[in-house]
């Protein structure tokens, strides 16, 4: 029933939500991940396909090109994380591809001058509006060949907290410019066909 409630064009936010098990109950749990995470050695690039992403952080190197220079600069900081905003979402398909190639391999170069372990989050609209699965594709390969190592999965959390859009029960909805939550294929942008969450 509620599945059927979640496909209607509005539906309320608050209805869906309530469907929902109750939040994790450790408030620890953050700050667990935190330490496990530094603990680990482990670095996070995230490659940020559009500005939006990096303005919902903080207190986070954001660099705006990839060279083998500035990725093992940012490598070698003491923080944790840090962002390459790509804005690949505007270029064509094949220019995304290649870019994510390229930064891909600099970045496997980069960690190997410094023998740094790390991880790859490949933030992107969480309707898909880029160019998913194939930048994604294209960082994977790079890397298994750059690194002699191979992924055996990837997480997709469509998600995006500030934007209010998230998924309940498959279904991603959005709720950002009213106080009802609508499934992302019945808002206005929906017919474009550069969309890609049409259903």
């Amino acid at each position: 029933m509620l599945r059927a409630a979640a496909l209607e064009k509005r539906v309320k936010k608050e209805r869906i939500l309530s469907s929902l098990p109750p939040e994790w109950g450790e408030k620890s749990l953050l700050r667990r991940i935190q330490d496990r995470i530094k603990v680990s050695g482990r670095k996070v690039a995230v490659l940020d396909d559009d500005p939006t992403g990096t303005q919902t952080v903080n207190n986070v190197l954001v660099l705006t090109e990839w060279s083998v220079e500035a990725l093992q600069h940012a490598l070698a900081r003491d923080e944790t994380v840090f962002y390459v905003l790509t804005n690949s979402r505007s270029y064509p398909a094949e220019q995304a591809v290649s870019m994510n190639r390229e930064i891909a391999e600099n970045l496997a170069a980069a960690a190997r001058r410094l023998d740094q372990d790390f991880d790859v989050v490949s933030r992107s609209d969480s309707t898909l509006r880029g160019h998913y699965p194939r930048e994604v594709q294209a960082l994977r390969l790079a890397l298994e060949n750059r690194l002699g190592i191979t992924y055996d999965g990837e997480i997709i959390a469509p998600f995006f907290l500030e934007g209010g859009r998230f998924t309940v029960h498959d279904i991603h909805s959005s709720s950002a410019h009213t106080c009802k939550k609508r499934p992302i294929n019945s808002n206005s942008l929906a017919s474009w066909t550069s969309w890609s969450a049409s259903s």
